[in-house]
């Protein structure tokens, strides 16, 4: 087990961890993270941007973490059973 070559992956931070894995990933399947390529930041900035706006607008229309971890946890357990 590659934990057991590799202790100190233990004390890695979740998000250290995850960045591994997508970085495992990339290599194997000879992909690169599609969010790295210029243009994409681009739209996701641009994007952000105007998510940011509509809030500036309106904050009554924004989404707590709370609800839309629930959201998500809910579509998730209703696609687990489908």
């Amino acid at each position: 087990m590659v934990l057991q070559r590799l202790p100190e992956l233990k004390t890695w931070s979740d998000h250290d961890k995850w960045q591994l894995v997508e970085e495992l990933e990339a290599e194997l399947t000879g992909q690169q993270d599609v969010t790295e390529l210029p243009e994409v930041k681009e739209k996701i900035a641009a994007w952000c941007e105007k998510q940011l706006e509509k809030y500036h607008a309106d904050p009554s229309t924004a989404t707590s973490w709370k609800e839309l971890r629930a959201r998500l946890l809910n579509n998730a357990m209703q696609s687990c059973t489908k």
